[in-house]
């Protein structure tokens, strides 16, 4: 006997691909190539390089700018810095800024400048934006300042903040940034992250 079925009663999913052949499990798709911008101060100077081998390993792709010793001020105000970011069209931006706000007279007085960066950042890609925060640096712990900086990271609306009061590294003479088996640690870190 031959029964007649209405495709529209029966849900999408329970309609039988007639390319599908039972040959066991489903090969999951490959990953997509990511493209990530990676912003930041003298830190990024160490951890981009560092990244780039991660990232190419996984078959994507990172571009990378840092500036030593600038502040959120700096990557705010300065239109050249990241200009580059439009015409990569990077999937996730991820910033490695603070330390230096951290080392200000008033940190809190930076706190318009996080949020005015991450405008300019949305004003040229519709990336997600990844925001590390500076990890425990002896320099900075001994001061309250590092904890005004977080809040003022923390405070930003859209933005996968990393946390970075737990990432503790081995630590370099000028109890700032980390040696090169410390930042090797932190760039695996943060490389989890995307």
């Amino acid at each position: 006997m031959f029964m007649a079925v209405s495709c529209a009663s029966v849900p999408a999913a329970a309609q039988p691909d007639p390319h599908d052949a039972d040959d066991g499990p489903a090969v999951p798709a490959p990953p997509r190539k990511l493209r990530i911008a990676l912003l930041g101060d003298s830190h990024v100077e160490a951890l981009g390089p560092l990244l780039t081998q991660i990232v190419r390993k996984r078959g994507s792709e990172l571009n990378y700018e840092a500036h030593r010793g600038s502040f959120t001020r700096d990557w705010a105000e300065n239109a050249k810095w990241g200009d580059w970011l439009n015409e990569f069209r990077p999937d996730r931006v991820v910033i490695v800024l603070g330390t230096n706000d951290a080392l200000a007279p008033n940190p809190d007085a930076h706190r318009p400048h996080f949020g005015a960066f991450i405008e300019r950042v949305r004003k040229q890609t519709r990336a997600i934006i990844v925001w590390i925060e500076p990890p425990r640096l002896p320099r900075l712990e001994r001061k309250d300042k590092l904890r005004l900086v977080r809040e003022n990271i923390r405070s930003l609306r859209n933005v996968i903040v990393v946390d970075g009061s737990s990432l503790v590294f081995d630590i370099g003479r000028d109890q700032l940034h980390p040696t090169s088996v410390g930042y090797r640690k932190w760039a695996d870190e943060i490389a989890t992250h995307f």
